[in-house]
């Protein structure tokens, strides 16, 4: 008996130049990151024709930090319910260059750029075509391209730590709620992977002393955190 084909995997080719010059700029399903200085940006915003027309900048700051000065053309995504209307609609948005960023693209725009990446695995089934292939992280975020292309961007630049905003915390807390739904999917994923063909998770979980039992559940999702895996792009 033939053992099954391994799953094809696809590869792509970015379209930018990539800020780590030891990068062969090809990405398989598993992904990496792929990351453009601000340089790079600011010259492909400033070409024109189809490059510049297929941009899609995606800024990952909190909506107050948005409003108080972003790079021309961005769509706020704060959070994962913004970026869903993009996985909902991939006819509308496929074959788009996607940069994302945050202040810094440390934290904020590197985890939603992860959770695009994952979902649009996801949703197409591995060694399948993705809708969003070409998605890049902005090198050193909007802080560092407000400051050498401001003619590039609209306003001024609001930290997220600044004083003076009108702020309440009520994004902050769900960025957290929104990080640890992300933990919990990642654990849940990985536990019904270990499941038995046919066996249900809501039993398994009922099942003291077992792995993903309700106890190991719990416990992962007070203090674990997600499997670590390669950063893409």
């Amino acid at each position: 008996m033939l053992a099954p084909e391994a799953p094809r995997r696809v590869l792509y080719r970015a379209v930018l130049p990539l800020l780590d010059t030891s990068s062969s700029g090809l990405d398989d399903i598993d992904g990496g990151v792929w990351t453009i200085s601000a340089d790079t940006l600011a010259r492909a915003m400033r070409l024109g024709g189809p490059v510049s027309s297929r941009l899609l900048i995606l800024d990952c700051r909190f909506t107050y930090e948005f409003d108080g000065g972003h790079i021309k053309g961005a769509h706020s995504v704060p959070d994962a319910s913004v970026v869903d209307k993009y996985l909902q609609r991939p006819a509308a948005f496929r074959n788009r260059i996607v940069v994302m960023h945050c202040e810094f693209s440390q934290k904020r725009g590197p985890r939603i750029m992860q959770f695009l990446r994952n979902e649009d695995r996801r949703r197409n089934g591995v060694g399948r075509p993705l809708d969003f292939p070409q998605l890049f992280l902005l090198h050193k975020g909007y802080s560092h391209f407000y400051e050498h292309h401001r003619s590039l961007c609209i306003g001024g630049y609001q930290k997220m730590d600044d004083d003076t905003a009108r702020f309440d915390g009520a994004e902050h807390a769900a960025s957290r709620a929104w990080a640890e739904k992300l933990n919990e999917r990642a654990w849940e994923a990985r536990f019904k992977a270990l499941s038995a063909p046919g066996e249900d998770m809501r039993t398994r979980e009922r099942r003291p002393g077992r792995l993903g039992g309700a106890n190991s559940v719990r416990g992962a999702r007070q203090g674990g955190t997600a499997p670590a895996s390669r950063s893409q792009q």
